[in-house]
C-alpha cells in the first residue's frame, strides 16, 4: 500500500467526516477527488443519482435497472451502438 496516499487523507483528517473507515487508496481517492499515483483529479460520483446510474451499470443483468442503465447509456451517447451490436449478434 502506498503510504503517502494514506497519509494524505489522515493529514486532512478526512477519514473522521463520514464514518470510520480504514484508509485505503479507495477511500483516499474518493474523498480527494485525486488519484494518488498520478497526481490527477478523477470524477468521483457522490451525488444520490449518479451513485445510482454506476450501481445500475454495474448490476445492468437485473431486470429493474433496464430503465437506470438505458439512462445512463444514453447520457454516455452509446446507447445507439450497444442496440446495433446486439442487432448484429441477433442476425448470426
Amino acid at each position: 500500500m502506498n503510504l503517502s496516499a494514506v497519509s494524505v487523507c489522515i493529514h486532512r483528517g478526512l477519514t473522521d467526516l463520514y464514518m470510520q473507515m480504514t484508509p485505503d487508496i479507495a477511500t483516499c481517492m474518493y474523498d480527494t477527488g485525486f488519484d494518488p499515483f498520478t497526481k490527477q483529479a478523477v470524477y468521483v460520483a457522490k451525488g444520490l443519482r449518479d451513485r445510482q446510474l454506476q450501481r445500475a451499470l454495474m448490476q445492468f443483468f437485473k431486470p429493474e435497472n433496464y430503465f437506470l442503465v438505458r439512462k445512463a447509456l444514453l447520457q454516455a451517447g452509446t446507447a445507439t451502438r450497444s442496440r446495433s451490436v446486439k442487432h448484429k449478434s441477433s442476425m448470426l
